[in-house]
């Protein structure tokens, strides 16, 4: 079981010293929060999942667990080809504030509200279990839900704007007579029919809300 660094207030999985800044763990530092079954399942599956839809070998797409806190979303986990296990927090009022008011939660208390945790299931499961449980003072599981949805990466749709930007002035080009090019305005309009396939590409839901 982790325990709670005295000197930088994160949740560490060594009895030595702490595995995020790396001072001694003394004997007198307090046992790790309270985890909840809920959280558990809801990082198994994300990692589960990771596996079993090849998402390592998939770079287009993404895998993403909602976890929500009385119906609001209050954490993402998402992982892709090249990084696992990024958790976010989002504009949840009391979750943030719990955020601040508990020790693990200091990984996820930076700037951006992320810590990319990889293949950690404790670290990560024991950090939001915190935030819920000893920051946000919430102890019942039903108000906790989440789900978990494969889904196409977002850069890639924006990557995907400019490449046909220029394929539509083409296109219109061939309409107004400028040009004569078959070939073109086959190439044009596949181009565009393709964009919109990535852009409407529908989210496999993996797992339902619950």
């Amino acid at each position: 079981m982790g325990i709670i660094c005295k000197y930088c207030g994160a949740s560490s999985q060594t009895n030595n010293k702490c595995s995020n800044c790396g001072a001694p763990i003394e004997i007198a530092a307090q046992p790790l929060a309270l985890k909840f079954d809920k959280i558990q399942r809801a990082v198994d599956s994300h990692m589960l999942y990771f596996d079993q839809e090849n998402v390592l070998r998939r770079p287009f797409h993404r895998l993403v667990t909602n976890i929500y806190v009385d119906d609001m979303l209050a954490f993402r986990l998402i992982s892709n080809p090249k990084k696992l296990g990024i958790c976010v927090v989002k504009d949840n009022d009391r979750i943030l504030d719990g955020m601040n008011r508990c020790a693990s939660g200091s990984k996820l208390s930076n700037s951006d509200r992320r810590y990319t945790f990889g293949r950690d299931i404790d670290d990560i499961v024991y950090s939001i279990s915190d935030i819920i449980g000893n920051g946000a003072n919430i102890s019942d599981e039903k108000r906790i839900k989440f789900e978990t949805k494969l889904t196409m990466r977002t850069l890639v749709k924006w990557l995907s704007i400019p490449y046909v930007i220029w394929w539509i002035f083409i296109l219109v080009m061939l309409i107004a007579g400028l040009c004569d090019y078959g070939i073109l305005f086959a190439i044009a309009t596949l181009s565009i029919i393709i964009w919109l396939v990535i852009c409407l590409y529908p989210c496999q839901t993996l797992i339902e809300l619950e």
